[in-house]
């Protein structure tokens, strides 16, 4: 695409692919993405998504996986814009997002990763960078299609990284303790595994007893546990928040203790 610079173009809806420049100011709409290994040489506008489909960035293509969208004139993202990078963390490569100057990053937005590793490796990975200054809260930028994975978003320098740390298998008796804050995730050591603070692990059989130092649990994502056992007798446990309890293990009551499960996605 190589448009005047008094003309623009428009990404309304659907995925505009390329490995050509574009020359012409952007504009991302809700439902449109903008896909390739592109280098764009002006500025670039974002409506906002609608969902994950839309307001999008793929950098990377069919024939280049791990390719990069390059940006030579800065880049800001408003907030709610999606974008969707793919991951083998076996052979250490991510597609990425380049930015020629400043990068700058407003409100939530989104990583979506597209990784098909059966064994998905501890690592950091460069997900956006930029030559300028980067101005980025890594609290505001969410990740999407990693599940059962203890990852963070961390900002270095000019770089967005993922980083993805070393998991244990899964264990029996993984005691709930509470001890870090009231989320029940994949990120937080808010168990206890062999004696020692732990993330929990899908899989894990999960023991929830009078012991904790809260009874209080947020489920904010889905957790996928072998199996759970409550055995309280003296506290009541309170199970809360928009994510949920699946599996095919058991779900085991005994103690005096109640348990009140009101996180309505469970399964």
């Amino acid at each position: 695409i190589d448009i005047a610079s008094t003309a623009k173009a428009v990404i309304s809806e659907g995925t505009l692919e390329s490995s050509a420049a574009i020359n012409c100011p952007l504009y991302i709409m809700a439902r449109g993405t903008l896909a390739g290994t592109t280098t764009v040489n002006a500025p670039v506008y974002f409506e906002g998504a609608l969902n994950y489909e839309g307001c999008r960035l793929m950098p990377g293509s069919a024939d280049d996986r791990f390719g990069t969208m390059t940006f030579n004139n800065g880049l800001t993202l408003p907030g709610k814009v999606y974008i969707e990078t793919t991951l083998s963390t076996a052979e250490g490569k991510a597609a990425i997002v380049k930015v020629n100057g400043d990068l700058t990053l407003k409100g939530i937005n989104y990583f979506t990763i597209d990784c098909t590793d059966t064994d998905i490796k501890a690592g950091s990975y460069t997900l956006a960078e930029c030559t300028g200054t980067l101005t980025a809260d890594a609290a505001n930028i969410k990740v999407r299609n990693l599940n059962g994975v203890p990852y963070r978003i961390q900002t270095e320098a000019n770089k967005i990284v993922l980083a993805i740390d070393s998991q244990r298998k899964p264990a029996e008796g993984v005691l709930w303790k509470g001890s870090t804050t009231t989320e029940w995730d994949y990120l937080t050591k808010n168990f206890s595994a062999n004696g020692e603070d732990s993330y929990f692990v899908t899989g894990d059989k999960v023991v929830f007893d009078d012991s904790a130092d809260n009874f209080n649990v947020s489920l904010n994502n889905t957790v996928m546990a072998g199996s759970i056992e409550f055995r309280n007798d003296e506290k009541t446990y309170t199970f809360t928040g928009d994510g949920s309890i699946s599996g095919t293990g058991d779900l085991i009551k005994n103690g005096k203790g109640e348990v009140r499960l009101l996180a309505e996605e469970s399964d």
